[in-house]
This record gives structure tokens, C-alpha cells and sequence, in this order.
């Protein structure tokens, strides 16, 4: 059975991997946006740029749903954002439950920025 920190090694490195060299950088920056930002104005940030953040967006969705923080249905991070913002109905974030969210959201980061750092290392 893989530890908490190994799973999110895990789902970082497939995650860089998908993402390829043009994602690297962003990688590098996005465990200080979280940390500076906190994670829903990270996410507004990520939305509003181009395809690049919106695929290190949907990573991150996706590691979030593997640990049961995001319901399973929630595949749009479009959505996901207005449900938690309240303007689409469908659950209310609470605070805890966006701390727990932030945290993890920090901790993969951390992860997506070690494997983009060896990843370019290697390249």
C-alpha cells in the first residue's frame, strides 16, 4: 500500500509526464501561487489563461478527485470553481473543507514542481 506522499508522487510524475516541456515552468511557479494566492485564486488565474495552465489545472483537478476532495462528476474545473464560489449550485465549501482542498492542492504542487525539476534536468 502506497503512503499519502507516495501517491502524490505518483500522480505528479504521470502528471509532467502528460504535460510535456512547455508546462515545466508553470509547474516550477505553482506551489508559491497557492501558497501566496491560496487556491481559488490560483484556480481563477489558471482558468483564464491558455491551454497550457488549463492542462496543469485539469492535473491538478485530477489528483484532487483521486483523493475523494472533488466529487467524482466534477471533470470541468469551470465548474468545479463556480460550485465552490457558489454560483452554480451543487455544494457549499465550506472552510474547512477549502483549507483541506488548499493543502493538498500545496502538497501535489510541491510534488508537480520536484518532477518538472527532474524532468528538466534530464532534458
Amino acid at each position: 500500500m502506497l503512503s499519502l506522499d507516495q501517491m502524490r508522487a505518483e500522480s505528479a510524475y504521470r502528471a509532467i509526464d502528460e504535460l510535456g516541456a512547455d508546462a515545466l515552468d508553470l509547474a516550477r511557479k505553482l506551489p508559491v501561487m497557492l501558497q501566496t494566492n491560496g487556491l481559488l485564486a490560483t484556480w481563477a488565474f489558471l482558468l483564464a489563461k491558455k491551454q497550457t495552465h488549463r492542462r496543469c489545472l485539469d492535473q491538478l483537478l485530477r489528483h484532487l478527485r483521486t483523493r475523494k476532495l472533488v466529487a467524482a462528476g466534477g471533470d470541468d474545473a469551470m465548474v468545479v470553481f463556480q460550485r465552490w464560489v457558489g454560483t452554480k449550485t451543487g455544494g457549499e465549501l465550506t472552510g474547512p473543507d477549502l483549507r483541506r482542498l488548499t493543502g493538498e492542492a500545496i502538497d501535489f504542487a510541491v510534488w508537480l514542481k520536484r518532477a518538472a525539476e527532474a524532468h528538466g534536468e534530464g532534458t
